[in-house]
């Protein structure tokens, strides 16, 4: 909620000084990263948050992982990349560019969690490591994301692209939003009602990805039916589309319906065509009157 407060005077101030606008929201995200590292250093935290490993998760469970300084960057890093794709609708780019894009990405996004494969037996990650770990990983993974969004959307994509924007994901990209806001209940609980001690493999962690994926999304699907899907049809209700202004329309129909002239507008210029050649000239004056009005 707080991040989401912040987000929308920073967009107004994208909006009136896009320059300035954009060097405070990558200043935000710059400093909570940061404090972040600072945070983890002083205090000996873990590099990142894991809900099975750490005794003594409570104590930095509130001050790092749900706070908003952890969120605040990945957030900003969101913004950002709709700003940018709103202003930049077709982008050109050369093979090179686009291979050296897709490599970075998957670094970011994949490479960047083997760096912390060091503690897989329990060790304490070194402090310093740890620190810039935990001001850098979610925004790097965040990037990452950003890249594969950015080169998706226009045709960059391949294969991978072409298997994200299968048709199939569509319902489940509804129910997206809930499942962010119930999968972590679905973890707490199964990892709260649990009385002897697990004993980790891939296989049990491969079972309970399936498992609690398939909860998750149960559970999304019976909030999205209760609650968001009731909501948007009253939603419709009150909100109806406006209709077009009834002089704009009645001119347009008329200059459509009388056909013997033709403005049409393309990159700034005006072609005329008229399909009744010796009127043309006579109804230029009329078209242009009500090519003003529209």
């Amino acid at each position: 909620m707080q991040i989401s407060i912040i987000g929308v005077l920073l967009l107004w101030l994208i909006a009136k000084c896009p320059k300035f606008g954009l060097v405070c929201t990558v200043a935000i995200g710059l400093a909570c990263n940061i404090s972040l590292g600072v945070m983890t250093a002083l205090h000996r935290y873990p590099p990142t948050y894991a809900i099975y490993y750490y005794h003594n998760r409570e104590q930095f469970e509130i001050p790092i992982y749900t706070a908003p300084l952890s969120h605040a960057s990945s957030f900003g890093i969101g913004m950002l990349l709709g700003y940018f794709m709103a202003k930049n609708q077709k982008l050109k780019w050369s093979r090179i560019h686009v291979v050296l894009g897709w490599i970075v990405s998957i670094f970011l996004t994949v490479g960047i969690q083997l760096i912390m494969f060091v503690g897989r037996d329990g060790r304490d990650a070194d402090p310093v490591l740890a620190a810039v770990y935990a001001a850098t990983h979610r925004t790097a993974f965040s990037l990452g994301l950003s890249w594969i969004i950015l080169a998706c959307t226009h045709g960059y994509g391949g294969w991978f692209g072409n298997l994200i924007c299968w048709k199939g994901f569509g319902p489940l990209s509804k129910l997206g939003y809930f499942g962010y806001l119930i999968h972590y209940i679905v973890i707490a609980y199964h990892v709260s009602v649990a009385r002897s001690t697990l004993i980790f493999s891939h296989y049990e962690i491969w079972m309970r990805i399936f498992s609690y994926t398939s909860l998750t999304f149960l559970a999304a699907y019976i909030l999205y039916i209760t609650f968001e899907l009731p909501l948007t049809f009253i939603e419709s209700l009150f909100l109806s589309s406006h209709s077009p202004n009834p002089q704009v329309k009645s001119n347009t129909e008329s200059t459509i319906k009388n056909g013997d002239f033709i403005v049409v507008q393309y990159n700034g210029t005006t072609l005329n065509g008229s399909k009744n050649h010796s009127n043309g000239l006579n109804h230029l004056g009329t078209i242009n009157e009500e090519h003003s009005k529209l």
